[in-house]
């Protein structure tokens, strides 16, 4: 499930849905004999189930379905538990083959949440099992089935359904805007235009839409990330506030909005500071982060402030030897080559290297040595589009930094240690 999905309870799902059909079916006046020794089988089932007693709940729910007439109103209840037990089973073929059934089942009875039940658990099998072009398939037909139904449906079926197909298409790098813009809506209408996990949920789609890599959902990527951002100061200056702020600044960085990264970061390093103290790691990582967005507007001597700061709280934290504290001095040699200070550039860059030789093959190593590489790659292409004519010494510099890249890319291609 992706980041910033509300919670959905399948067992409550599954309990609501099939509210309606049992109380419509299951006590239809006139039922045959047999069909109330089936219903008696179904109960039984249910028992259990609740008591843990999988394989007698399994034996009566497959001997109801096999044994009643493709018409009783009995079949697609029996059908449901059974592919309800597979699912929780992860016994996933057993599981389609029952909802395929049940839909085939229901198409006499009009039984709208029973076939948004079967088309959302048939989502999600199929996702599970990686088939994702069915997997939205599946749970495109349970939106439809909702969108179109006069029934009132728990508001968690919707968000489930897009979600499956969001999650879906975003495997397939399958850019739907139909389905962000009514997901869009529902989220507005649901949360409130004015809440923070509104707020939130603008920057959840901001970032799926970058991971599509399309010009069309970047560019309304960049509109929902604006739309947050308007909302930020709305906010109590609480830690779920500084961590909304962190979130939204790395998604503005995603996008090249930089001004508005510098503006998220700000506030978030003020908050962090009022609630962690001045000294907390997460100070540090802020005031770091903050640089990192000034440096690649090209502030380059605001950029060193604030990663100055970080690096003081690492040193009175005594962390010498640690990723974070590379990647700042990573950060602080990238901000001293663009002011032209190559000899302070150079020291950074060796500290950096240093542990980041120390510590190869760590994950978060490898993370802020591809992230380095990408700030030094940058001032390389700004130089040699001549856009710091008026860099001092960019000539020399320009040596220093070719050379640390060529380091780093060496380092990040040695193979991980076993």
């Amino acid at each position: 499930m992706l980041a910033g999905a509300e919670a959905v309870n399948p067992m409550h799902l599954q309990v609501l849905v099939a509210l309606s059909l049992l109380a419509s079916l299951l006590f239809t006046p006139g039922l045959a004999a047999d069909d109330l020794s089936y219903e008696r089988e179904i109960r039984s089932g249910e028992q259990a189930t609740k008591a843990g007693q999988f394989e007698r709940a399994e034996k009566l729910f497959a001997g109801v379905a096999h044994s009643c007439d493709a018409d009783s109103p009995l079949l697609p209840i029996a059908l449901r538990h059974l592919g309800d037990l597979y699912f929780s089973q992860k016994n996933y073929p057993a599981a389609e083959h029952a909802f395929l059934k049940q839909l085939e089942a229901l198409k006499g009875f009009g039984a709208s949440s029973e076939e948004i039940h079967a088309s959302l658990t048939l989502a999600r099998i199929s996702a599970a099992q990686h088939r994702y072009a069915d997997g939205a398939a599946f749970a495109r037909k349970a939106l439809d089935l909702i969108q179109s139904s006069a029934e009132t449906h728990n508001p968690d079926e919707k968000e489930l359904a897009f979600m499956t197909i969001i999650s879906c298409e975003l495997k397939l790098h399958k850019y739907s805007a139909d389905v962000y813009d009514q997901y869009y809506r529902f989220k507005k209408q649901r949360l409130g235009a004015n809440t923070r996990a509104y707020a939130t949920t603008l920057v959840d789609m901001s970032g799926w839409m970058i991971e599509l890599h399309n010009d069309a959902a970047t560019t309304r990527a960049g509109l929902l990330c604006s739309e947050a951002l308007s909302k930020a100061h709305m906010f109590r200056n609480d830690q779920s506030q500084e961590q909304f702020l962190q979130r939204l600044a790395n998604t503005c960085n995603a996008l090249g909005q930089y001004d508005e990264a510098v503006f998220a970061w700000r506030r978030a390093l003020t908050i962090c500071e009022a609630i962690e103290g001045p000294h907390s790691l997460n100070t540090a990582y802020a005031a770091a982060n903050l640089g990192h967005s000034l440096f690649l507007l090209g502030r380059y001597a605001d950029a060193k402030r604030a990663e100055n700061q970080a690096l003081r709280i690492m040193e009175k934290q005594k962390i010498i030897d640690d990723c974070d504290r590379a990647r700042i001095s990573a950060y602080l040699a990238c901000s001293c080559f663009g002011q032209g200070e190559c000899a302070q550039g150079q020291k950074f860059a060796e500290q950096a290297m240093a542990i980041w030789q120390r510590r190869n093959g760590r994950i978060t190593g490898k993370f802020a040595l591809s992230t380095a590489s990408w700030n030094a790659g940058h001032l390389l292409k700004i130089w040699q589009a001549g856009e710091t004519k008026g860099t001092a010494n960019r000539s020399h510099c320009q040596t220093e930094v070719s050379g640390w890249l060529e380091k780093m890319s060496h380092l990040q291609h040695k193979p991980l240690p076993d």
